[in-house]
């Protein structure tokens, strides 16, 4: 329920679901903490004051990365499905804390062919095997 006083250094939380999908307000959903719950989490995180905080997840089985009050909220994708089915490689993200405290996440894909939306027909998309940079506001794909 709290942090030890006086700490220093990178506060980092690995979560299954991540905080928010998209906005710390969002309503309750399959994506997300229920927002009680993750207004107290949040409030914990910002009260702790360490800098940089970093919030891991994976639940959404697809990169994502969303700043929030100076935190960075980040969703690696899937290294078994990616979501959704079929449009969404799977791969792996690289978390580097540089020393100024920015939170870089460069998203892998695997070299493997991206299986078939359900209900179609089989697909010829196959993952890029390039890394993707994250961004404040998105993740771009190279």
């Amino acid at each position: 329920t709290q942090f030890a006083p006086g700490r220093t250094g990178i506060t980092l939380l690995l979560t299954h679901y991540p905080p928010f999908a998209a906005t710390p307000d969002e309503p309750d959903g399959y994506f997300n903490i229920q927002p009680a719950a993750r207004q107290r989490l949040l409030a914990l995180l910002k009260r702790a004051g360490a800098s940089p905080t970093i919030i891991l997840s994976a639940h959404l089985h697809r990169p994502v990365r969303l700043d929030w009050d100076g935190m960075a909220v980040i969703g690696a994708p899937a290294v078994s499905v990616g979501l959704p089915r079929g449009r969404q490689a799977e791969g792996w993200t690289l978390i580097r804390v540089l020393r100024d405290g920015q939170v870089e996440a460069t998203v892998h894909a695997l070299d493997i062919p991206a299986r078939p939306a359900e209900g179609r027909g089989a697909s010829s998309m196959t993952a890029p095997g390039r890394a993707a940079r994250a961004t404040a506001d998105s993740i771009a794909r190279t």
